[in-house]
């Protein structure tokens, strides 16, 4: 970040132009030398932090440059891995958006694997760093509160490591949950097929979660995921990780098959598969009505139309 105070304009001195790679010494020796009587206490303040290694000199005027600094972090959330409302694990959280702002200005990063961001180049000066439950997979949307996404802002300053943490303090169970399982599913899906066939998944799909609307279902619309609150016995069907594989899978079969139909019984097939295949074992929805109950399992060899329910 260069900051440079302008000349004045009746000020005829000659400059000297120096590099970044000029040692402090020689800009002690030659900036004097240019200014004589009009080096003030401004530039002999600016000259001394230079000589401490605080700034480079790059001419005769107040004119520095602020060393980079690094900002960098981690971002947690608390995630269901069981059964609704059996607790939740805090865990670092992959690919959610990290921006840094500073009045109108800033820049997007994103959190890697293991959940750290790292932003190199900064300056010292402080900044709002805010992190939200949307990156390359997901935008999470609350129906709940009015379509927002959840997020956390803290301001920060390089040097110091910066955690962001959701908990319910800034984000339901639901959003939390569903983030969490729908980027799972796409790192998964994205490692088995990297090709550019499946690129529209890479484009930021948005997941609703707890639509007051209905209860006891979710679904892949074919633009966005819709997921509806706890209501009727169930619970919010965000909050259940095989749910939230299952109805990514929906949308995986159909970039895959695009621009062809998908059979129902295929697609629905496929995502069952896909659900168990994620949580290593044969039973899709559980606690969807309560904590010992389930929709289905597959384990169970079946033949159509014999085994078809009613």
């Amino acid at each position: 970040v260069w900051a440079e105070a302008p000349p004045d304009p009746a000020d005829n001195v000659k400059r000297v132009e120096l590099t970044t790679e000029t040692a402090v010494d020689r800009v002690l020796k030659l900036v004097p030398a240019v200014l004589g009587p009009r080096v003030g206490p401004d530039m002999q303040k600016l000259l001394r932090a230079a000589k401490e290694g605080a700034y480079e000199v790059d001419g005769a005027f107040v004119s520095y440059l602020v060393r980079p600094e690094v900002l960098e972090g981690t971002v947690y959330a608390d995630i269901e891995f069981g059964l609704p409302g059996e607790g939740d694990e805090r865990v670092a959280l992959p690919h959610a958006f990290v921006s840094l702002e500073r009045g109108d200005d800033a820049i997007r990063g994103e959190s890697n694997d293991a959940g750290q961001y790292r932003f190199e180049g900064v300056d010292a000066a402080p900044v709002r760093r805010r992190v939200e439950l949307r990156g390359p997979a997901v935008w999470v949307r609350d129906s709940g509160r009015e379509l927002r996404t959840p997020f956390d802002t803290l301001t920060v300053s390089a040097g110091t490591p910066d955690e962001a943490v959701f908990t319910s303090r800034n984000a339901s169970a639901s959003a939390r949950d569903a983030f969490y399982h729908a980027t799972l599913a796409w790192a998964y899906t994205r490692a088995l097929d990297p090709s550019d066939g499946m690129a529209e998944l890479d484009s930021t799909l948005e997941l609703r979660v707890d639509d007051p609307r209905g209860a006891c279902n979710a679904y892949w619309r074919g633009d966005y995921f819709n997921f509806f609150a706890a209501g009727s016995g169930c619970a919010a069907t965000a909050r259940i990780a095989d749910v939230v594989y299952h109805e990514y899978a929906h949308a995986a079969t159909q970039y895959a098959y695009a621009p062809l139909p998908i059979p129902s019984d295929v697609n629905e097939g496929l995502s069952d598969y896909f659900a168990a295949s994620l949580t290593n074992q044969p039973r899709i929805g559980r606690g969807f009505r309560g904590s010992s109950s389930y929709l289905r399992e597959i384990e169970t060899d079946r033949v159509f139309p014999g085994d078809a329910h009613p």
